[in-house]
């Protein structure tokens, strides 16, 4: 969990106050909340029954009200008080949502940002071996995995520690035996919490790559369905989704089978404990051992205490969803972003002089090489056409001029100077490149063709569309 937050921390900076007023804020609410039944069991027992609270808050109270008589004749004033308690519970509720939503919203968008920008400086060899699905995934799902648990349970969090802290004294004060029997379950109830979230955090990293998975050939699916439909393998491609889509809905089943475990068990623990309240208390109100606001009470605090520490099983749930979801993003961050600036020089003027000295080429090292001992020349201003089979390795070698990829030997030079000491960013805006396949984003005709120069006047504009024949 430390190494999570520790993570997290970043993402975190400028929020931290957000989410300390969510904190105080969930807390005033419990305050707000557990104090309807003390004043509950006031007026069943001081203004009602026979049982006059003698010293303490509530005694001054009543004394301030005009005495048990007075209030007696007077039972709506408790009601109204009881109905105020509600209302500012409510609104600090409000707040507490309200306050960690805005924080959880602002870490997510940071998490967003940071991770866009971060690929966009990722190797060109990372993308391609990359699956773009299993990318998309782990920008939208995981992050927003992250965000719901930064948004709901972080708090939830705070409410129950702070819960048990007020609420455990009260009851003490009120009845230990009682207590005791109260708490009897929550020990149980965390053990189980702790067991089902070592089991969520491991059968959720199955379903989150398994969705990532099914994302991945959908995503190629789409991208490709101009293939598809060209060589009539709508069937093949909707039986290769079918697979992954069965292997996604199986561990997924099988995360849903551990909550409805986990909630029929706690559930089934939870009646338990508040059967045992009623059972005890009644069987003690009856002897006279307490009276029957304090039964209240009891039975009011441990059904609201309950929830929490069941809640518990879903705050850990969504942190172990969370921890795999940050290990998935952590994978892109931790992988080496590819160094434009600062390194290498930047040429006054380049005439455009190619020349491939004895370059060969491999992808990885244990594997045959692309290219081997390949060597020519191009002048300035002159045209070579680079004929061979598919698989041959010509687009390899076009990739290897402005340094998608670097030569394994020897030494790729422009106008003699050698490529590698080059700034990357400088050598890329001097090598323009037509790709074997056109790809136009979802914007204007005109912001496509500014991609290389966003700031090109119109005239060279028009003489570019021309040059290109889409200009009519």
């Amino acid at each position: 969990m430390w190494k999570f937050i520790r993570k997290l921390k970043p993402y975190t900076i400028g929020y931290g106050r957000l989410y300390i007023a969510s904190i105080i804020a969930v807390a005033l609410a419990t305050l707000f909340a557990f104090a309807i039944p003390l004043v509950l069991r006031t007026t069943l027992d001081s203004l009602i029954g026979d049982e006059l609270v003698k010293s303490g808050i509530t005694a001054k109270l009543v004394k301030y009200f005009g005495g048990k008589e007075n209030l007696a004749q007077k039972l709506w004033l408790p009601g109204l008080i009881m109905l105020f308690l509600t209302a500012f519970s409510g609104l600090f509720t409000y707040f507490k949502g309200k306050w960690s939503a805005i924080a959880a919203e602002s870490i997510a968008k940071r998490m967003r940002d940071n991770l866009y920008n971060h690929i966009q400086k990722l190797p060109f060899s990372y993308h391609q071996n990359v699956e773009t699905g299993d990318l998309i995934q782990r920008c939208t799902s995981d992050v927003e995995t992250i965000r719901g648990f930064m948004a709901m349970q972080l708090v939830e969090v705070g409410r129950a520690l702070f819960m048990l802290a007020l609420v455990i004294p009260i009851m003490l004060s009120l009845n230990v035996r009682l207590t005791l029997v109260s708490l009897a379950v929550v020990p149980f109830l965390f053990g189980f919490s702790m067991l089902f979230f070592k089991q969520v955090k491991k059968n959720f990293k199955y379903s989150d790559e398994a969705e990532g998975a099914m994302s991945a050939v959908l995503q190629e699916n789409l991208s490709g369905i101009r293939v598809v439909k060209a060589f009539h393998r709508q069937e093949f491609e909707t039986e290769k989704f079918d697979i992954k889509n069965i292997d996604y809905r199986k561990k997924t089943f099988r995360l849903i089978e551990l909550f409805a475990w986990y909630w029929s068990v706690s559930d089934l623990l939870a009646l338990f404990q508040i059967a045992a309240v009623i059972i005890f208390g009644a069987l003690w109100a009856t002897l006279g051992k307490i009276s029957i606001g304090t039964l209240v009470v009891f039975i009011t605090y441990v059904g609201n205490m309950l929830w929490p520490v069941r809640q518990m099983g879903r705050v850990l749930t969504d942190m172990g969803k969370s921890i795999v979801a940050m290990d998935r993003i952590e994978e892109i961050f931790a992988v080496e972003p590819e160094r434009l600036r600062g390194e290498g020089k930047n040429p006054p003027k380049l005439n455009g002089e190619i020349t491939f000295e004895n370059v060969s080429f491999a992808y990885d090292e244990n594997e045959a090489e692309i290219l081997s001992d390949i060597s020519f020349k191009i002048a300035q201003g002159e045209t070579l056409a680079i004929l061979g089979p598919t698989g041959a390795g010509k687009s390899t070698l076009v990739n290897l001029l402005p340094r998608l990829y670097d030569v394994t030997r020897g030494r790729i030079l422009i106008d003699g100077i050698d490529i590698t000491t080059m700034n990357k960013e400088f050598l890329r805006q001097q090598v323009s490149m037509v790709l074997q396949e056109p790809f136009l984003y979802s914007r204007s005709l005109k912001e496509n063709v500014r991609m290389a120069f966003p700031n090109a006047e119109e005239e060279i504009l028009h003489e570019a569309t021309r040059v290109a024949s889409i200009h009519d």
